[in-house]
């Protein structure tokens, strides 16, 4: 593999995991409010 593609991989690992944290809180929120 190259450096570049190493760079590739990690920079898109990192937008997954950012992207999994941001909405998990909004899941929450949308699982509380229809329990009303």
């Amino acid at each position: 593999m190259t450096a570049y593609g190493a760079i590739a991989v990690a920079e898109y690992r990192k937008k997954l995991l950012f992207r999994s944290v941001a909405e998990r809180p909004l899941a929450e929120e949308a699982s509380l409010s229809e329990r009303g």
